[in-house]
């Protein structure tokens, strides 16, 4: 890079917060962020322009060199120009690049400094100027009084032309410009845009109490999950905690195989990177070097484990790898039995167990609770998002000789990896009571607050259902589901006890008779699912990450 100096005009006599280039912000002046920025820059000399001799005490202190600003230069009304200008005279060797860099922008960085003097020794520009999007419905008064539109057409915002608003922060020209025109700004003008999130200009101590926020702003990884064969659970915890996250810089992380987990995280409008090796998942986290790694994603071996762990500190979710011995906290919502678990190998105090840490989504949290009936009107089948025993068909079959025709309707929710579709709906053609077949819904809640119970798998469903206080029969999909042990943790969850290829339709009957027909069972298990007050778990892993980012400042 060339010979470049910047300067950096910070007089003492601030009115909109006194003595504001020397305020604290984050643990040190405001002035101090400017100065550390600046000095990161290759090849350049920084020069703190002022009249106030501790404002010249700091910038020494600091490693910036200070011109002396004459009084006549230190009036509200001069502009930042004639200061440039003044400093510029005096420069010796003479640089190539004036920079200005404000006193008053604490999280402009030595890259946005750096791509300004690029682009403007890159092209035929005068001037470059950091600017801001800032894409908005604009109106404006007229001499005479009155407010017109500043648009051709009312459009959402996201359709209106491209729109900067100039942030201050970062001016870059040619230091002959300065010393021949006495201003930094040429008929050639270029831009470096900044994200508005490094363009706060602090002005007023409402910008000061804004900084601050944006201080405290973490960046999150998360890797997940969502497949065929591994269902939708993981995702959706994930983006219920990035919900929670809207603080902070949330990136989620998958591999290339997940294509259910990408399209819902992409219909959430999250930023996503999709990897195609874990490799290529590490490289890019020490890259983007995130302040905090969620890892929801099952089975983390020993090497990625350790990898992770050496990027951020970890939080995994029932993760039965031997990795998660790396990890900073383990949650296991659903192994609520340490003896039985695979976290009984972690060392004691990193673990948080049972269903006091289920994470429910917004719809179940904000939800009215399911009124008790004592007859069984209205059923609900789901088994998640793939549904990989097909469950729903045995269901339906089970169900249909149990009930009498006309008995009860019966909702039929599939997930978007559901592939017998064509099979199920040929079923509920011939069914005897009435069936409501539902592809997909983000409104899960609404469907089991009406249904008197509910059919499911052995996962997360069942804690959604018990949250509202609806009675459950759970039938577990796989060896895995079975570990939860839905039907021993005090909800009055009805278990067959054993994974679905080792139940017969017998049985399966047997269960779903008593279940309808057992009025004094949904009774004990509404009443107990309520008594648990699950609603409270997404809090508490909440309240532990923001534990976890809070020391990492």
């Amino acid at each position: 890079m060339t010979d470049i100096a910047i300067v950096i005009p910070a007089r003492g006599g601030s009115i909109g917060v006194p003595r504001k280039n020397l305020r604290p912000f984050g643990g040190q002046p405001l002035l101090a962020w400017s100065i550390e920025a600046a000095k990161a820059v290759s090849n350049a000399r920084v020069i703190v322009s002022t009249d106030d001799d501790e404002i010249a005490l700091l910038a020494k202190r600091l490693g910036a060199d200070v011109d002396e600003r004459p009084s006549w230069l230190a009036e509200p009304d001069v502009p930042v120009d004639d200061v440039v200008a003044h400093v510029a005279a005096g420069i010796d060797p003479q640089p190539s690049v004036i920079v200005t860099v404000q006193p008053t922008a604490p999280f402009v960085t030595a890259v946005d400094i750096e791509k300004a003097v690029q682009i403007l020794l890159r092209s035929a520009a005068d001037t470059v100027v950091a600017v801001t999007p800032d894409k908005h419905l604009r109106w404006r008064r007229t001499d005479d009084g009155r407010v017109i539109p500043q648009y051709e057409s009312r459009v959402n915002r996201q359709w209106l032309p491209d729109e900067y608003r100039e942030t201050g922060a970062v001016t870059a020209c040619r230091r002959s410009l300065v010393t021949e025109t006495g201003t930094r700004f040429g008929t050639n003008v270029a831009l470096v845009v900044i994200p508005p999130e490094r363009a706060l200009d602090i002005d007023t101590s409402a910008d000061f109490r804004l900084g601050q926020a944006l201080l405290a702003t973490r960046k999150i990884a998360i890797r997940t999950i969502g497949s065929s064969s591994t269902g939708l659970g993981h995702v959706y915890r994930c983006l219920s905690l990035a919900h929670d996250l809207v603080g902070h810089d949330v990136v989620f992380h998958i591999d290339k195989s997940e294509h259910l987990a990408e399209q819902l995280i992409r219909g959430d409008n999250y930023p996503l990177q999709v990897h195609t090796s874990q490799t290529e998942l590490t490289q890019a986290l020490a890259e983007s070097a995130p302040d905090l790694i969620i890892n929801d994603a099952l089975n983390t071996d020993v090497d990625l484990g350790r990898a992770l762990s050496d990027v951020a500190p970890v939080v995994t979710f029932e993760d039965e790898g031997p990795g998660a011995m790396y990890a900073e906290l383990v949650v296991n919502a659903l192994l609520p039995d340490p003896d039985g678990g695979p976290d009984s190998a972690l060392r004691p105090g990193r673990v948080l167990r049972g269903m006091e840490y289920i994470v429910l989504r917004d719809e179940f949290v904000t939800a009215p609770r399911y009124r008790f009936e004592a007859q069984v009107g209205r059923v609900l089948i789901t088994f998640g998002g793939v549904d990989e025993s097909n469950l729903t068909i045995r269901s339906v079959a089970a169900l249909e000789d149990v009930l009498a025709p006309g008995q009860a309707d019966v909702d039929v929710v599939v997930g978007p990896g559901y592939a017998h579709r064509e099979d199920l709906e040929a079923k509920l053609a011939r069914a005897k009571n009435t069936y409501r077949l539902v592809r997909q819904t983000r409104s899960m809640s609404e469907f089991m607050r009406q249904a008197d119970l509910c059919i499911t798998s052995g996962g997360r469903t069942v804690f959604e259902a018990a949250s509202l206080g609806v009675p459950v029969v759970s039938i577990a999909q796989n060896s895995r589901e079975m570990s939860h042990r839905v039907g021993q943790i005090g909800l009055g969850v009805l278990t067959t006890g054993r994974k679905a290829a080792d139940v017969s339709d017998d049985e399966l009957r047997s269960l779903l008779r008593r279940a309808i027909e057992d009025r004094s069972w949904r009774d004990q298990a509404h009443v107990k699912s309520l008594e648990c007050n699950l609603l409270g778990g997404r809090a508490r892993v909440r309240a532990e990450l923001s534990r976890l980012l809070t020391s990492s400042t």
